[in-house]
């Protein structure tokens, strides 16, 4: 990814090299270049599989997916989240 500027609300995907895992979600806070994602549950449509905390996730390891989910519902999260 080099020198990509991510911010919140970017929709990602979230892979790790050495593993098959994947996971399709989005940016929910960036500090000290730290980036934390939320990532979609596999149960239910539209939710997110963990409210309380963010995941921190290598920039190297993601990348923009575009808009795999409406923006309107990552943006009614992100207010969710941040309230």
């Amino acid at each position: 990814m080099g020198n990509k500027q991510f911010k919140n609300g970017d929709q990602v995907f979230h892979f790790l090299p050495d593993s098959s895992s994947s996971e399709y979600g989005f940016i929910s806070i960036i500090v000290n270049g730290n980036i934390f994602c939320r990532f979609w549950s596999g149960m239910m449509l539209g939710s997110i599989r963990n409210i309380s905390t963010g995941e921190l996730c290598s920039k190297e390891n993601l990348r923009l997916t575009g808009q795999n989910v409406p923006q309107e519902i990552i943006s009614a999260w992100l207010k969710f989240l941040n309230k």
